[in-house]
């Protein structure tokens, strides 16, 4: 998603398709290229009632030229989903912090201290369970065969 939302070559396909790559110089002059660009412009949020006068001054008129432009529906709506995308990669990077966790994983034990042992199998508090070789982690269900 990240690759789609700073990808200019995207921003410009889109562009083409709402009917206005006759303004992609408009956009480069701005500074805007991509929908990261576009979504960043300004502090205007898609929905706000207060924004409407935000809108027109930080984006239709220095993309388009003129607050009144025929084309201030197409760019609210591409101005949307650049603010779409954003929130949306933010929130997957946010999720993701959780899942980099480092997984909790067994610790291995010597195969000399294995031999000794013989079948017996011990839990994480260090309890016998059953002879079948399994442990069981005091944190989850799982059972893991050895």
């Amino acid at each position: 998603m990240a690759a789609f939302l700073d990808s200019a070559a995207e921003f410009a396909s889109r562009l083409t398709s709402f009917k206005m790559g006759a303004f992609v110089d408009r956009f480069k002059e701005a500074g805007v290229e991509t929908f990261g660009d576009l979504a960043f412009m300004s502090a205007y949020t898609p929905g706000s009632a207060e924004g409407e006068t935000l809108f027109t001054e930080d984006i239709v008129k220095p993309l388009l030229g003129e607050a009144d432009h025929p084309m201030k529906g197409r760019l609210r709506r591409l101005f949307t989903e650049a603010f779409a995308l954003a929130a949306a990669d933010v929130q997957r990077r946010a999720d993701s912090r959780a899942d980099d966790q480092p997984a909790k994983r067994w610790s291995a034990r010597p195969a000399a201290s294995a031999s000794r042992r013989g079948s017996r199998a011990l839990s994480s508090k260090g309890r016998r369970t059953h002879r079948s070789g399994s442990w069981t982690c005091a944190t989850s269900s799982t059972t893991v065969t050895l």
